[in-house]
Formats: C-alpha cells, sequence, structure tokens
C-alpha cells in the first residue's frame, strides 16, 4: 500500500492554480490498496474540463485498480470547479466514478468537499458534483462497489450526487445549496442490490430548477435511513423506474415549496417501505401515495406528519390505486394545516391501518375513507420521534463510523431486526457487526473467542471498541489470538490489529495500533493521524495458525509493545519503544484491515499506569481504595488511604495520581495498615475527577484501581475544607430515563436557589467515563429558578451531572449514576 500525495505531483490547493491534471495523475498512477491524498489547504484544489460529459477528475474502471481511496483531511480538502467560461452550456461532473465493462470494487472516496462553485460558472450547464455512472459499456452490478462517505457537496448547478448503480453507498454525506437534487438514485443497473444512504443530510437543495428533491429516487432500489432533508424544494420521491424504495428514521422537514414524499403521477408500481419516518413543516402534503404503488409501514413503526400541508392540499393522500399495508404501524397526522381533509383516502386500492392518530387538524381528520380499514381511530398526539435524527445530528463529519445503521439490519422482505449481542461494544469505522461473531473450540481459553471475518473483499480499516474502557490516555491492552491463515496473494496481508488512544476527527482515523503485517512477516507498529498512515517500527517473525499473546501499552508519550508465542514465558523486555505525540487518548479494542478471519480469546484492558494481567494467579498484588470512597465529594486537603497487599511481596511500591497527573508515593501507615498520603485538592478545578492507585511488587508486576471524586472547593475560602455557608443550592435534581436503542437519552429536572439573588448559569452533562458527550446550559437570574434539560446522545451514559454557579462564581453540582 501505498499513499501517493497529490501534492508531489504538482497540485498546488491555492484557488487558482489549475490541479486537475495534478490529481488525475496520482490516480494513474495508484494500484491496489492504495491511498490518494489530498491534504488539506488554505483555499481549494480548482479541477476544469471543457469536454462535455465528463469528469474534471476520473476514476474509470477499465484503467484503475480496485481497493482504491481518495481521501483528505476533511472539510478543509476541498476539490472546486474552476471560474471558467468554458464550462457553459455543457454537462459535467466535478468527480465522475465509472465502473466501464469491469467494474470497480473497494473504492472509497472520503473526507473531502466538492464544491461545483455555481455562483462563478456558466448557468446552461448542468454541472454535478459526484457521478457513478457507466461511460459507454455496462458493468455488473456484481462488480461495483463503492462508498463515498464523510463528504460535503455543495454548490453545484446540478445534482449534488447520481447513484447510478446498485451496490454502492453514502455514509455522513452533505449535499448543500445545490441546484437540483442533492441525492439521487437513478438508472437501470440495480439487479436487486440497493443504493444504501445512511447519516446523510440534504440541505437547500432545488435553488436552480424546479421540481427538485433532497432525496430523488428515480429509478432501482434505494434505502434511506437516519438522514435528513431539510429546506428542499421537497424532501423526497419515487418515480418512474423506482422498484422498490425504503425509508427508515428518516425526516423531512420545512421543504420551500410542495411535499415531504411525492409520488408525482400514476407510474410503474413501486414497493415503499416506512419505519419510523418525520414529516414536518411542508408547504404540500406530508405524503402523497399515488398508484399503482403498494406502501408498508413496518411492525411497530410510526410515522408522523406534523403541521403540513396548506390552501386545499391533503396532509395525507392515497389517490390512484395505491395500497396501503400498516397492520402493525401507526400514522400520526397532527396539525395540519389543509382546507381539505387531513387524511384523505381517494384510491381504489385497499389499505389496513392498526392506528390512525390525530389531533389539531385545521379541518376533517379523514375522508373517503371506505377502502381503508383502521383498526383503531384515537385523538392522541406526539411533537416528535426520538428515534429520527434532526439536521444536526447527521451529514458530513457528523459522528464515528459506528454506523448506526448496524443496530438496524434490514431483511429483504422489508422487516427488521435489532443484534443485541454488541451491548458494550461499538463497531468503529469501516465495521458493522455482521463482522463480528462468538466461536467455540476447545483450543480457546474458555472454549470460545471472539472472531473477525469480513465477508468480501473490501480491505478497509475495521475495527471493534470495548466501550467499557472509555477512552483512556495511559492504557496498556493484552490479548490471545490467532490468525488461522495468511492472505494468500502477495504484498496483501495487515491481520489482527490491536488499538488504543483510538478516534475519528473531521471524519478520519486516529489512533495507534500494533499488527501482524505478513507481507514483512513481521509485526508492525503503526498509527493513524487525520487518516493517513505512518509505520512507526517492526519486528519479529509472525506465523499464521500460532496463538500468540500480545502486550502494547501508551503511558505519556511513551509506546512500547511485545509479543510472545502462547505458553511460553513473557519476555522481560519490551519488543519495541518508540515516542509519539500524535493521539493523547481514546478507545481500545481488536480490529484488522484484511478481510481474513482473526481469532481473539483473551482481551484485557488496564489503564491509568496500571499492567494488564494474563490470569489472576500471576503473583500481582492486589490494590483497592480505602479513603476516599468512590463517589465522595472532597475539598481542602484529601487524606488519601489505600489498601495494598502482596502474598508474595511485603516490598510494595504505592502510589496515586489525580486523573492523567504525575505519580506520587505514598507511604506504609502500620496503624491502619494503609498506604497513605495527603493530598491538596485545592489544586484542581471543581468537579469530577478520578483518582488512580498502583502498587507495583518487586518482579515489576502492577496492579492499580480508581475512583471518581467530586471535588467542591468553590464555598471553602479557609482551605482547610470548611464553608462559608453560601446559600447557593440544587434543590431538585430528577433524572428519568427515555433511552430507547438508537439514543441515550434523558429528562433532568432541576430546581436552584440562591438566597443572595446572584443565581448565573445551570449546565447539565451526559457523561461516559468521565468525558462529557453532551451538555446543555441555561441563564438563570434571582434568587430561584426551575426547568428542565431533555438531554440526549448516540453512543453509552454512565452519569449524569448538574452544576449551577452564581455570579460571585459560587458552584455546586450534583450527579446521578446511570
Amino acid at each position: 500500500m501505498t499513499t501517493l500525495d497529490v501534492t508531489d505531483y504538482g497540485a498546488a490547493g491555492d484557488g487558482s492554480t489549475d490541479d486537475r491534471a495534478a490529481i488525475q495523475a496520482a490516480i494513474d498512477d495508484a494500484a491496489a490498496g492504495d491511498t490518494v491524498y489530498l491534504p488539506a489547504t488554505a483555499d481549494a484544489y480548482v479541477v476544469s474540463t471543457s469536454t462535455p460529459g465528463t469528469g474534471c477528475v476520473t476514476v474509470d474502471g477499465d484503467s484503475h485498480p480496485d481497493d482504491l481511496t481518495i481521501t483528505g483531511d476533511g472539510p478543509d480538502s476541498t476539490i472546486r470547479l474552476a471560474d471558467d467560461g468554458d464550462h457553459d452550456d455543457i454537462n459535467l461532473f466535478v468527480l465522475r466514478v465509472m465502473p466501464n465493462s469491469t467494474g470497480i470494487l473497494g473504492l472509497e472516496i472520503r473526507n473531502l468537499t466538492v464544491d461545483g462553485n455555481r455562483q462563478n460558472v456558466g448557468t446552461t450547464g448542468s454541472h454535478s458534483g459526484i457521478n457513478i455512472s457507466q461511460k459507454d459499456s455496462t458493468a455488473s452490478v456484481d462488480d461495483v462497489d463503492v462508498l463515498v462517505e464523510d463528504v460535503e457537496i455543495r454548490s453545484t448547478h446540478g445534482t449534488g450526487i447520481y447513484f447510478w448503480y446498485g451496490n454502492t453507498r453514502a455514509n455522513r454525506v452533505t449535499t448543500d445549496d445545490t441546484g437540483s437534487h442533492g441525492f439521487q438514485i437513478s438508472g437501470e443497473h440495480h439487479d436487486g442490490k440497493p443504493v444504501t444512504i445512511t447519516n446523510c443530510l440534504a440541505k437547500n437543495n432545488g435553488q436552480t430548477e424546479v421540481g427538485r428533491y433532497g432525496f430523488d429516487q428515480s429509478g432501482g432500489w434505494g434505502i434511506v435511513e437516519d438522514s435528513v432533508a431539510y429546506n428542499c424544494q421537497q424532501a423526497t420521491k419515487v418515480t418512474d423506474d423506482v422498484t422498490r424504495a425504503e425509508y427508515r428514521r428518516f425526516r423531512g422537514t420545512d421543504s420551500r415549496e410542495a411535499a415531504g414524499f411525492q409520488r408525482p403521477s400514476d407510474r410503474n408500481g413501486a414497493q415503499v417501505y416506512w419505519g419510523d419516518c418525520v414529516f414536518e413543516n411542508n408547504p404540500g402534503q406530508g405524503i402523497r401515495a399515488d398508484g399503482p404503488d403498494d406502501h408498508t409501514i413496518e411492525d411497530g413503526a410510526t410515522v408522523l406528519c406534523l403541521g403540513n400541508g396548506a390552501d386545499t392540499t391533503n396532509d395525507v393522500l392515497f389517490d390512484a390505486g395505491a395500497t396501503l399495508d400498516a397492520t402493525g404501524g401507526t400514522l400520526y397526522v397532527v396539525d395540519s394545516l389543509s382546507s381539505n381533509d387531513a387524511l384523505d383516502w381517494n384510491s381504489t386500492g385497499s389499505g389496513a391501518l392498526d392506528t390512525y392518530a390525530h389531533d389539531g387538524n385545521a379541518t376533517n381528520d379523514i375522508g373517503n375513507n371506505g377502502n381503508l380499514d383502521v383498526s383503531t381511530d384515537t385523538t392522541d398526539r406526539i411533537a416528535d420521534l426520538d428515534s429520527v435524527p434532526t439536521a444536526s445530528e447527521v451529514g458530513a463529519w457528523s459522528g464515528d463510523s459506528t454506523d448506526d445503521s448496524t443496530t438496524d439490519d434490514s431483511t429483504s422482505d422489508g422487516d427488521s431486526t435489532t443484534d443485541s449481542g454488541f451491548d458494550d461494544w461499538t463497531p468503529r469505522w469501516a465495521s458493522t457487526t455482521d463482522d463480528w461473531s462468538v466461536v467455540s473450540g476447545s483450543g480457546f481459553e474458555g472454549g470460545h473467542a471472539l472472531a473477525f471475518e469480513h465477508d468480501g473483499t473490501g480491505r478497509t480499516r475495521y475495527a471493534l471498541s470495548w466501550d467499557q474502557a472509555g477512552t483512556p490516555a495511559d492504557v496498556e491492552v493484552l490479548d490471545r489470538f490467532r490468525v488461522p491463515a495468511f492472505t494468500a496473494e502477495d504484498g496483501l496481508g495487515f491481520h489482527a490489529r490491536l488499538h488504543l488512544r483510538s478516534s475519528t476527527s473531521g471524519g478520519a482515523e486516529n489512533g495507534y495500533w500494533l499488527e501482524v503485517e505478513s507481507p514483512n512477516d513481521a509485526f508492525r507498529l503503526g498509527k493513524y493521524t487525520d487518516g493517513a498512515v505512518a509505520v512507526l517500527g517492526r519486528f519479529g517473525s509472525p506465523a499464521e495458525g500460532t496463538f500468540y499473546h500480545r502486550r502494547f501499552r501508551a503511558e505519556g508519550e511513551t509506546l512500547r509493545a511485545k509479543v510472545w508465542p502462547a505458553g511460553e514465558a513473557e519476555p522481560t523486555d519490551w519488543d519495541i519503544e518508540v515516542t509519539d505525540a500524535d493521539h493523547a487518548d481514546g478507545w481500545v479494542g481488536p480490529g484488522s484491515y484484511d478481510v481474513e478471519r482473526v481469532e481473539t480469546d483473551v482481551f484485557g484492558v488496564a489503564t491509568g499506569g496500571q499492567s494488564a494481567t494474563l490470569s489472576p494467579s500471576d503473583g500481582a498484588p492486589s490494590v483497592a481504595w480505602a479513603d476516599p470512597t468512590d463517589g465522595a465529594t472532597v475539598s481542602g486537603d484529601v487524606a488519601v488511604a489505600v489498601d495494598a497487599t502482596d502474598a508474595e511481596d511485603d516490598s510494595l511500591t504505592v502510589e496515586y495520581r489525580v486523573d492523567d497527573g504525575t505519580w506520587t508515593a505514598t507511604s506504609y501507615d502500620s496503624e491502619s495498615g494503609n498506604y497513605t498520603a495527603a493530598w491538596d485538592s485545592t489544586g484542581v478545578d471543581d468537579g469530577g475527577h478520578t483518582l488512580s492507585a498502583r502498587a507495583t511488587d518487586g518482579a515489576g508486576n502492577t496492579t492499580g484501581a480508581t475512583v471518581d471524586v467530586t471535588v467542591d472547593n468553590a464555598t471553602d475560602d479557609t482551605g482547610d475544607g470548611t464553608t462559608d455557608g453560601s446559600s447557593l443550592a440544587v434543590d431538585r435534581f430528577a433524572v428519568t430515563d427515555e433511552s430507547n436503542p438508537a439514543w441515550s437519552r434523558y429528562d433532568v429536572d432541576w430546581a436552584v436557589s440562591d438566597a443572595d439573588g446572584a443565581l448565573n448559569t445551570v449546565v447539565t452533562e451526559l457523561r461516559y467515563g468521565g468525558v462529557t458527550v453532551a451538555a446543555k446550559s441555561t441563564n438563570v437570574t434571582g434568587e430561584t429558578a426551575s426547568h428542565s434539560h431533555d438531554m440526549r446522545v448516540k453512543g453509552p451514559v454512565d452519569e449524569v451531572w448538574l452544576g449551577v454557579n452564581n455570579t460571585d462564581n459560587d458552584v455546586v453540582s450534583d450527579s446521578e449514576g446511570v
């Protein structure tokens, strides 16, 4: 694998030089598995073409290899169409992907901005952002595998991104200010394979052409999940050659001209599936369903139409032979603005609806319902669906590549199932739960192992984080693993990674990893920094089918690793030690780059300078906190007491530290039997802190323990732990857990007071592993205040924290574990 930097080919990225030839030259030089890299620049990489129907930059299946990645550093890696009159009167694409006769497999376009420069180019041509279509011959859909991820496409005269082939994907993509559609699924090359769009945002689309949509489904099979259309001419539609369309956790909101969902006229029949969906504040219908389409609201799903309709349009209209199967689904129509019926069944087709809920509609709630069978008719209302994201929660660089679609695996008949086997683990980057399973065998410790194996040829960055470990800084990871067989092809491999301090920033991977690098017959220590690969060192000679132990440690800026065959004694010395300061903290877990099988049957993590143990009987000391206790609130000088013992060694070294600070020695107190010290808590900010203790015996075995405490010195004027009698108080702190499979959500009801009338700010935080993952604040005044904060975040939460301060900067807080 080689990274080809376009600046090495002469690309300037200065906003004026035409960099088309340089970028194209890097792509033309790439081999299978290579990465073409566009570093962030202060301006943009300008590209152009004067040939109609072509791409400024092209990936051609007949000329370019499979397993190619085109990536940048995120929002500041921008490809922009040049200010050029030659672009008038022609159709062109800023970036074109042409599968052609041989197809394209394993192509990834990531971490870029594509700018169509609509304001400064000709107005009569159709200038689009990314186009995935054949040139003059047709590749089989089985030979096409393209992923566009963490890309923003903006200011195009035409459509933001075209998909003419099934088996293509967009994840965390934003289309903004496009003249035509945002996302368009079209063409005839689907052959039973869908275009899958997840975690995407279409906003401000349809600026120059009429009848344009955020998500336009005009052919084949499209799946749109966890995505939002905002302020587009219309949100979404299905038209002529669509065979199947699926919407799950989809929001169509604030369309400028017409409907949330529309079937413009009688066309060929399509199967349309609805999961949880929201259509709100659209001036036309929320849903217009024309025949002969067959619509299904999936079992347990809810469709909410809220505040849609104007003049004589209905909020929901079924017409011209459309059918509805919603025997296990619910339809809400609330606050319709239509002067006609809120729900109008004007179809000759039949319909079955389990629950129809309605409230606040301007006129009749239902009309012409002779062919619609409603089991339950109710005046209930809801204001939103928590499972459906908002515009601020999706789109380019909206989060880790954990891909929320991994919690909802859609089956071919439109049903959905939830995988609950990964409650403490999160698939990262390109990985999904389908890549991981538990296998059994007598050769495994405990009889079972975690197996990684990707079904396909998409060699890329797969990982799985252990969420209970959080995102530690000083951390050691230990595992027992084997690779049953290395990849046979020359030059390939890169198996069985062990990750620490890993994360995603701006859509790009970060972190350190230790792997089996079979092409070089070595173990390799490497890192990702903003997605770019760097090798930090190699050692050893791995063998396939052999179990190994690995110990991988990060402490400060020092990285150490050693690997030895299982069953042999652990070496005293490290195999490699390097210094690197790029990554300070992050998640830990196993992973791989190659798709071949990896089996892991021991996985351990130690934090705060502690050492992960191979087994409970390895002679390591025991250690526990005696004082302060976990969850305690402390101030002033704090008595530290650590209970540490070792049955085989009386000469223990016992230390403690605050958060990621310097280790401090303790002294043995024979009266209490503990190791003690004094900690001046006024040296840290008020709020939550982690105290770590570690005990090390003469053989170098180390064991540790941690407690979380809250420091509250805001009212301590004496420095001795006493308070000045401040009347600032949290009077009510009530946490209601309203979480669902998609969101960690908590309603925090609070009341605060200050007899001095100097209230200032109340802050609520959701925390996980001591790290704040979501926060809200409210400015308050006077003596008393009360309110509630509706807090939600995708991902785990283990603590809800509330703090209030006054104008004197006194702070009082409370917290609750969840």
